[in-house]
């Protein structure tokens, strides 16, 4: 089965009869909706007006304007009809119709789609959710209401402190700071006082001085704000406006343009990425994992990242430099532990910018096997423990395990480094930093002269001696971060 970006390489030729201005605008129609949909590898059968939808908007948020926008989707009806058989037009010229849409005067764009409002909003709410004494309740309740996906103002209304135990994270914290001894409810809107339909107006007037943009002169619902703000999250994240739309199960108009809907399809993955959005508001860089395609090496990606991608996110590829003796000659090769595969340390928000500059070298580990999945996150524990294992650190590695001292000589410890399952050993001695290790065969290296956040850390190192049940001993050096007392192993 042949996919639409295959079947369209067959207009190419047909450029050549056009003015070369007129050429150079189908060429670029064609690049960014072949880069759109190699992302989701849709077919020319699968294709429906659905998936256009979320090209334009997709188009809109990344600031292209509506005419521009529009002028796209009309290039892209005429390679429709030029590609089709018997000239009849993919999907009975919707991607005119479109276009017609767009173009309309009736036609706004929602302010919350544009790339650069949503990164200043995803700041203001990464400050709200860092604990603080001094918090406001009514940003509070915008935020928990993003990270419970988007929960109505009346359910959030009515909260009350037994509902504590059923959330846990930055969900709680809020709740926690927000909660008072003697209130019956979380949040103090004065329920006692006033009507729900009160307490939802003062709230709305609360938000639209924080948000005047939304509505100028005019209101904005809490409920249409906080779906607004969690869709961009989800969009910012990776999702697709109909994906956003299927998840949140309501209008997102601040968000969603009015001619995505959602697919219900989708709608099976709102945990996934209300998963997504939690991550992107956690103000804190994570670990991911990319995959350099056939041919482009380490050296080139490392030099592609340098060169566009700001800011920049700190690189981990661990090999191994293997040192072999041949006819008298001694030959060096480098090794990667695992085969085109680095580890880069980033924002959330900052991987899918980033793989837009660098798609065509490198491509990302997701969640699922699915090119609209979230990217697949390496918790902290999971990327120390391989550190650990191979003995190749990152700058900003603590020099000792977790809650332990330096070794003394004769005391025993656990090795974990890779191959040797936990093996019982003694420490014979503690060498100087900076010691050069044995001349081993193979010797660990990384290469992270391009990464930010790496420094010159040399590593205490640690002879220890290993003994067999057989009565065989031998004796290896080393980084202490590899080894544990014997009474934390157990």
């Amino acid at each position: 089965m042949n996919t639409i970006s295959s079947v369209l390489q067959n207009f190419q030729s047909r450029l050549k009869e056009l003015s070369p201005d007129t050429a150079l605008k189908y060429r670029r129609t064609l690049s960014d909706f072949d880069c759109f949909l190699t992302g989701h590898s849709l077919t020319l059968e699968s294709l429906t007006p659905g998936d256009i939808a979320d090209w334009a908007a997709e188009l809109l948020r990344q600031g292209l304007s509506p005419a521009t926008t529009a002028q796209r989707l009309t290039m892209l009806n005429s390679i429709f009809k030029t590609v089709a058989p018997d000239g009849e037009s993919i999907l009975g010229n919707y991607p005119r119709q479109l276009a017609r849409e767009i173009e309309s005067p009736a036609f706004t764009l929602p302010p919350l789609l544009k790339a650069g409002v949503i990164d200043r909003n995803l700041a203001d709410l990464r400050t709200t959710a860092k604990p603080s004494n001094l918090h406001n309740p009514y940003r509070d309740i915008l935020l928990f209401s993003i990270l419970a996906g988007a929960l109505p103002l009346k359910d959030i209304i009515s909260l009350k402190k037994e509902a504590l135990s059923r959330y846990s994270g930055a969900v709680r914290q809020i709740l926690e700071r927000n909660a008072a001894p003697r209130r019956r409810f979380i949040f103090d809107l004065r329920q006692a006082y006033l009507t729900p339909r009160q307490i939802a107006a003062s709230v709305s007037e609360e938000l639209m001085r924080r948000y005047p943009f939304l509505t100028p002169g005019g209101k904005t619902p809490f409920d249409d704000l906080s779906g607004s703000l969690w869709a961009a999250l989800a969009i910012r994240s990776g999702a697709t406006a109909s994906e956003a739309a299927a998840c949140l199960r309501r209008p997102a108009p601040y968000a969603i343009p009015g001619f995505c809907s959602g697919a219900e399809k989708s709608a099976e993955r709102r945990e996934e990425w209300m998963r997504a959005v939690d991550q992107l508001l956690a103000h804190t860089p994570k670990w991911y994992a990319m995959h350099l395609r056939k041919g482009v090496t380490y050296e080139e990606i490392r030099k592609e990242i340098h060169d566009k991608v700001r800011p920049l996110p700190e690189l981990f590829y661990p090999v191994e430099i293997i040192r072999k003796k041949q006819r008298g000659k001694t030959t060096v090769t480098e090794q990667p532990y695992i085969s085109r595969t680095v580890f880069f340390r980033s924002q959330p928000e900052n991987v899918l910018p980033m793989f837009a500059q660098i798609g065509d070298k490198a491509w990302c580990l997701r969640v699922f096997n699915s090119p609209d999945s979230p990217y697949a996150i390496i918790p902290e524990a999971d990327m120390q423990r391989f550190q650990n294992a191979i003995g190749i650190f990152t700058a900003a590695t603590d020099l000792y395990p977790l809650g332990t001292l330096t070794p003394r000589p004769g005391e025993k410890v656990i090795l974990i480094q890779a191959g040797y399952a936990n093996r019982e050993a003694s420490v014979e001695e503690i060498l100087a930093p900076g010691t050069p290790l044995p001349s081993n065969p193979t010797t660990p290296s990384s290469s992270p002269e391009l990464d930010p956040l790496s420094t010159d850390i040399t590593p205490l190192l640690v002879r220890i001696k290993l003994t067999t049940d057989y009565g065989y001993e031998w004796r290896t050096t080393v980084d202490a971060r590899q080894l544990l007392p014997l009474t934390a192993a157990n």
